[in-house]
């Protein structure tokens, strides 16, 4: 059984989300949005984090070699933003390619959210800052 740990390769603060996300075989991205969607929930999720922090064991090569072994398969699709089809940041177009689904469709969401709430913007700008880059 793989253990939770703080990951040295896969860290933008701490690590403690890439070792979460190499611990359950699921992108680190996916992760680090969840965390800051619920920032906006109560807060709570910024002294769970520093918990996690200093509670995590670090990395060890041998959890490292493990986990790239098991959880990274090669063609394995990443929640990146794209290049290709981009609008203003590659947001909905990396969200399209990874669920499947049509950038339209995506996009008309997206729009229709801002609309009625301004959720949508929230959540646009925090996948912003939380997907990597294609």
């Amino acid at each position: 059984m793989r253990k939770l740990h703080l990951s040295s390769k896969d860290k933008m603060i701490g690590g403690v989300c890439g070792g979460i996300a190499e611990t359950l075989g699921v992108s680190s991205t996916i992760i680090r949005i969840l965390f800051l969607i619920s920032i906006f929930f109560g807060g709570t999720s910024v002294l769970v984090y520093l918990i996690m922090y200093l509670v995590f064991p670090k990395d060890t090569q041998e959890i490292s070699q493990e986990i790239e072994i098991e959880v990274k398969p090669e063609g394995k699709k990443r929640l990146v933003r794209r290049w290709e089809g981009r609008m203003i940041a590659g947001v909905c177009s990396g969200l399209a390619y990874y669920l499947g689904i049509d950038v339209s469709l995506l996009r008309l969401v997206f729009g229709l959210s801002v609309l009625f709430g301004g959720i949508g913007f929230v959540i646009y700008i925090i996948l912003w800052i939380a997907m990597p880059l294609e």
